[in-house]
């Protein structure tokens, strides 16, 4: 929490409105933040925990990948990956953009001009 922007601690009506405490941090993390990358599962990785590993090793990696939409481009390896959080700055989309996939993880790279 400490690492949150002040603008975030001091509204906790954001942070309030989440079914957990700890999406919330996140999601007002990558807002106030904008980090410049992310690394998330894969597609295929995301599906399989969904469907058969204990819930603890799915949810960590739900609180980020479970808010990005995928839009595919022309060039499947330059994937633009939106994310949007319904908690925090609901009509405020940060895209990325993918920059390196591998068997499991998918790194993403925040596009300046989203």
């Amino acid at each position: 929490e400490s690492l949150l922007p002040e603008k975030f601690k001091e509204q906790n009506i954001y942070l309030s409105k989440t079914p957990d405490k700890k999406i919330s941090e996140l999601h007002a993390f990558i807002h106030g933040k904008q980090p410049r990358f992310i690394v998330v599962a894969n597609d295929q990785l995301y599906e399989n925990l969904k469907k058969g590993e204990p819930y603890n090793a799915f949810r960590s990696n739900d609180y980020i990948r479970g808010y990005l939409s995928n839009k595919e481009t022309q060039d499947s390896k330059n994937s633009i990956y939106v994310f949007r959080s319904p908690y925090i700055l609901p009509k405020v989309d940060i895209p990325f953009t993918k920059v390196h996939e591998n068997e499991s993880f998918i790194i993403l790279e925040r596009l300046e001009n989203g």
